[in-house]
């Protein structure tokens, strides 16, 4: 909703700033946290049982994240405008500077909600979701409809955060302190040792589908990103699907994979890969049909060149989606580092992709990397999990 209003009221353009400064925002966010939320996540399903314990991992990660969220901000508003240099679009480097305190508050953030999801609290976990989303777009409607510069929707980032952290303190309760020093040291240096080795699959799992944002940004202007960013979004929401099946599945794959039984896991993946890939050709299906009607209220030319890019898109997606909501399989298996190796192969053919195919197709370029980009994804996990799992015959089938 937000990106069409910001495409009808504000313009191309001003879309194509927006989605640089969100890009910039999940970026970092992800790059504060640090992993800790993955290890909060599992950590927490495996002592659900304990909520002492759960708070002691809680808390412990909320100060760690703290810190690297705070060191992180302050950087980003110190370069923002080296930052704004380099992209040539001042609008972006007056975004950043609005967001970076969000950086450090998106961190605890996240780790809390890692708690929630360790803890299969999956209704607290939607509506502290909802939340962030719902505040967003109130504020960034507000600044539309006022008729502000873009960069200033950046705020809404910034009062997401600031409203949406003491509703999951009062909820996680990681402000207890059911514990003695030793004990909160001793987990901060698990979260540390985790994340170290989880830090580079997440927040590159984050990145993944905004290297082509930060790639044509070097290459094209705002009002091409604005094109390529409002067919992006589409692409995004159905990737979110999957997603969502992930986060639910996380929990219940912890518990699989401890039992060191193959099959087990493999009768799982066989009912949630198929379930992902049937939403997710139902509404790419919707999208594709409908999206000729808004020529109503766009202007003809963007509805043509955003569908072209939906296109390629969605049908690289299309083989991703079913392993989207198992891809964590070997962090939840406690190995964060392959975890890691995994997320930087996949970065790696799409950054690769988009720079050899960037600068001669423009954003059709960025398209066609990332769609090819997608479907080495899902042969990229199969191939691991047969390297270091030992499923011969990948997460499909049994060996």
């Amino acid at each position: 909703m937000l990106n069409f209003l910001i495409a009808w009221k504000s313009g191309i353009e001003s879309l194509g700033v927006f989605n640089q400064i969100y890009a910039v925002y999940v970026i970092l966010g992800q790059l504060a946290v640090f992993g800790i939320n993955d290890s909060v996540q599992k950590n927490a399903a495996e002592h659900n049982n304990d909520i002492n314990l759960v708070h002691l991992i809680g808390s412990s990660a909320l100060y760690l994240s703290l810190f690297f969220g705070v060191f992180l901000s302050i950087l980003l508003f110190l370069l923002s405008e080296i930052i704004a240099s380099i992209i040539e679009s001042n609008q972006v480097g007056l975004g950043l500077k609005i967001v970076a305190p969000a950086i450090a508050l998106f961190a605890i953030n996240k780790v809390m909600m890692g708690v929630l999801n360790g803890l299969r609290k999956i209704r607290a976990f939607s509506i502290a979701q909802i939340i962030r989303l719902v505040v967003i777009l109130t504020t960034c409607c507000f600044i539309i409809f006022d008729g502000r510069p873009a960069y200033q929707l950046a705020i809404g980032f910034l009062m997401a955060e600031i409203l949406l952290a003491p509703i999951l303190l009062v909820i996680t309760k990681t402000w207890k302190w059911p514990f003695n020093k030793n004990e909160l040291l001793t987990w901060i240096t698990n979260h540390l040792k985790f994340g170290v080795k989880a830090l580079s699959g997440g927040f590159l799992s984050e990145s993944y589908l905004r290297i082509d944002i930060l790639m044509l940004a070097i290459f094209v202007g705002d009002k091409e990103i604005g094109i390529y960013s409002f067919a992006a979004m589409f692409i995004e929401g159905l990737f979110q699907l999957s997603v969502v099946i992930r986060t639910v599945a996380n929990p219940i794959l912890v518990q699989l994979v401890i039992q060191k039984n193959i099959s087990l896991v493999i009768n799982f993946v066989r009912k949630v890969a198929p379930l992902s890939m049937a939403i997710y050709l139902i509404v790419a299906s919707a999208i594709w049909f409908s999206f000729p009607f808004l020529e109503i209220i766009y202007p003809k030319n963007l509805i043509v060149e955003s569908r072209e890019i939906i296109l390629i898109l969605s049908i690289g997606l299309l083989t991703y989606s079913a392993f989207i909501p198992v891809e964590y399989i070997f962090l939840q298996s406690g190995m964060p580092g392959k975890q890691s190796i995994l997320f930087l192969i996949n970065i790696t053919f799409n950054l690769i992709l988009n720079l050899a195919l960037i600068p001669f197709l423009g954003i059709k370029g960025a398209a066609i990397a990332t769609a090819i980009s997608f479907v080495l994804s899902a042969l990229n996990v199969n191939i691991c999990s047969k390297l270091w799992l030992g499923y011969s015959k990948g997460l499909l089938f049994k060996p």
